[in-house]
């Protein structure tokens, strides 16, 4: 039979450091956020009346995931309730 010495033990504790549990700040993610903010806040040469497209493309391709989500799920209920 074989004993373990007081020093091995399971319950072992140990302090890990990630950026969800750092107090400051100071991880390069949340540097990097507060930069692109700060760039984002001070650019004015966005034109006001422009369509932009990047949104335009994205709200339609929400739309059709959205579309084909509800019409498969209606084809699958028409389906069970056969």
């Amino acid at each position: 039979m074989s004993q373990l010495s007081p020093q091995t033990s399971t319950r072992r504790t140990m302090a890990v450091r990630s950026p969800w549990n750092d107090p400051t700040g100071n991880s390069p993610d949340a540097q990097f956020l507060r930069t692109w903010l700060r760039y984002n806040s001070l650019r004015r040469d966005i034109s006001h009346g422009r369509i932009n497209w990047g949104v335009v493309y994205g709200v339609l391709f929400a739309l059709g995931v959205s579309a084909a989500f509800w019409a498969g799920f209606g084809w699958m209920v028409t389906h069970i309730w056969k």
